[in-house]
């Protein structure tokens, strides 16, 4: 795990999925086989209406068993989790991929303001990190349900 320091509240983890997970299906839900962090995280995505499974660690864990690379970033604020990503990338046929970002990076979208922040921070670190993983591009795909003024919903 790797931490550098983002903004003078915020730092950026860099959080691997520390060990290969067994064979079975039922060992890829185990609490007992994640890290605490990787359960916040979990608990984190679904607190978070505007996200998906595919930010989940378990779907991390099944991607990266089905030969995908995944770069997990998450950002705190003290010790608190305020938003973060699971980017995917696979090798292309030209040596060069996309590091892809499925229903993220996950952030609290009520606060415009720290989203923006927190969406750049996320921005920047994939894009440096891009080349670490073969990817000429970073391509995020924020779920983010847009309110129309006359809507009912």
């Amino acid at each position: 795990m790797k931490i550098e320091q983002i903004a003078t509240s915020k730092k950026i983890v860099r959080c691997d999925l520390e060990s290969p997970i067994p064979g079975s299906a039922a060992d890829l839900r185990s609490p007992a086989s994640k890290s605490t962090l990787l359960n916040r995280w979990d608990a984190f995505v679904a607190s978070c209406p505007e996200s998906g499974i595919m930010q989940s660690s378990t779907w991390a864990a099944l991607k990266k068993r089905q030969g995908l690379q995944v770069c997990h970033l998450i950002i705190l604020e003290g010790q608190e989790i305020i938003g973060g990503a699971i980017a995917y990338a696979s090798a292309h046929k030209s040596g060069l991929g996309i590091l892809w970002v499925p229903e993220g990076p996950v952030l609290s979208w009520a606060d415009s303001q720290n989203a923006e922040q927190c969406f750049n921070l996320l921005l920047s670190e994939f894009e440096r990190l891009a080349p670490e993983y073969s990817c000429m591009a970073v391509r995020l795909e924020p779920r983010i349900r847009i309110r129309r003024e006359n809507s009912t919903d």
